[in-house]
């Protein structure tokens, strides 16, 4: 608790509720406001006495200060009243991907005869229980079960209340009131017993003339817990952030952001999901079935709020601003994909072309008239069982200094023909070259030279030697 007016604001914190909060969100509110909209989110006890500011059930009570009907009280009004007390809701776990559902048990204990009457008579009246997602974010059925248990005890103590006027000025909000009346019989004043109340409202009133009363209501002292405060909930709008890290210790691809109204400080958000465009899975992809695009530390991104809720952030989208925006232009004719390292996509709608590049020089281009270009300063590596290719017309292989086939076996073949040209030389070499022309061999030159090292056979039906 804060210090306030310069002193220490007194205190009794007794939560029912101490599991960890994962994440909770102050928004447009004052730290009071905040404080109330906690004891309404886990349904705790929440008061203050004019002493000390009391949060959860106290340990203890002072002691039951005795009121007596037509002696210390004036005026008494005793009320009951039906009010809707039966709820259902969901929530969601997303680490886990499963949606849990839970209603409230429609048991209540701590209230009178005339608070269980009011409490069934409610069931019947508001038969049909709200269902609505969980205040709290959980991804636990029983933690939401048990919740909604409360919300049935806040909304089953308002059933019941009495309304008096006193003079006591001992009383103050949190004190627990006997209440008797005492009515006159045959001369004999009969003393009877209203019920035991702990008071949640209070009016004093004074004069000038030391004059003194006040009004207070007042509910079972047995309840286990008190109606809910009377506060809204925030309604969170969308807002910018930083990304402060996307470093997610699950590797769910989440990030952590800080809010303008965060930096400068040690605060940030919980680890948040990021939209996409696609996302989800399949039978042969498990993860990471769709568009992947994590938002790098120090960019700017758009948050949004499940429910309007400031404690469900999730990331809307990235934004850029004045420093790294770029493009658009006249006609805005370009549409890119860029990351960090400087790998690049981009579509030219002007000129109909597709690139993609990388920081070494590596491109493929679409040119947009019916071809295509692929380029690459040191080297292009083609690997498969087979590769074909295929062209109508031609197909050209040029290498300035050499072109290497290597294989066990070579085929080159022509329909019509296979012509082998060299500017200076030709040399086939192997153990054993076989030249077959099923009609003609034809061998041409200034000088030929056959030259065999041991033996050269010349044969054929008729051999002409000119």
């Amino acid at each position: 608790m804060k210090n306030g007016a310069g002193e220490q604001l007194q205190n009794d914190i007794n939560p029912e509720y101490t599991s960890k909060m994962e994440y909770q969100n102050q928004y447009l509110e004052t730290d009071f406001q905040f404080i109330q909209r906690l004891a309404k989110q886990y349904n705790e006890w929440l008061y203050y006495d004019g002493e000390k500011l009391i949060f959860g059930k106290p340990k203890s009570f002072d002691s039951p200060i005795p009121l007596i009907y037509n002696s210390d009280i004036s005026k008494l009004k005793i009320s009951v009243q039906a009010v809707p007390n039966k709820f259902s809701a969901f929530t969601y776990n997303e680490s886990a991907d499963k949606r849990y559902t839970a209603k409230s048990k429609d048991t209540v204990a701590g209230l009178p005869k005339l608070g269980n009457e009011a409490f069934s008579s409610s069931k019947e009246v508001f038969a049909t229980p709200a269902f609505t997602h969980g205040i709290v974010s959980t991804g636990d059925d029983l933690v939401l079960e048990s919740f909604l248990k409360k919300k049935q005890e806040s909304a089953a103590a308002d059933t019941n209340y009495v309304s008096a006027t006193t003079k006591n000025s001992k009383l103050k909000i949190g004190s627990i009131v006997n209440i008797q009346s005492s009515v006159l019989e045959n001369t004999n004043t009969i003393t009877q017993e209203v019920g035991s109340y702990i008071i949640t409202e209070i009016t004093h009133y004074a004069t000038h003339l030391g004059e003194y009363e006040n009004n207070f209501r007042a509910i079972p002292s047995k309840v286990l817990s008190l109606p809910e405060p009377d506060v809204a909930y925030p309604i969170a709008q969308t807002q910018q952030a930083v990304v402060e890290s996307n470093t997610d210790p699950k590797n769910k691809g989440r990030i952590r952001v800080q809010m303008l109204w965060q930096q400068g400080t040690s605060m940030k958000t919980a680890w948040l999901r990021v939209m996409t465009p696609d996302a989800g899975s399949s039978d042969k992809v498990g993860t990471n079935r769709g568009m992947v695009f994590i938002p790098d530390v120090g960019d700017h991104v758009m948050v949004h709020f499940r429910y309007g809720d400031p404690n469900r952030p999730f990331i809307l989208g990235s934004v850029f601003h004045g420093k790294s925006g770029g493009g658009g232009g006249k006609d805005n004719n370009k549409r890119s994909f860029a990351t960090r390292g400087g790998t690049s996509l981009v579509l030219d709608e002007e000129k109909n072309t597709f690139t993609a590049t990388d920081p070494s020089g590596n491109m493929v281009m679409l040119n947009g008239d019916g071809t295509m270009t692929l380029f690459a300063p040191n080297k292009i590596d083609i690997q498969s069982k087979e590769i074909n290719l295929i062209a109508d017309e031609k197909v050209n292989i040029s290498g300035t200094n050499e072109v290497n086939v290597d294989s066990k076996k070579i085929v080159a073949e022509g329909t019509d023909e296979v012509t082998i040209k060299s500017d200076t030389q030709i040399t086939d070499e192997a153990p054993s070259i076989n030249i077959k022309g099923k009609n003609t061999i034809l061998a041409e030159g200034k000088v030929v030279d056959i030259d065999g090292k041991t033996m050269t056979n010349v044969k054929g039906g008729v051999v002409n030697l000119n």
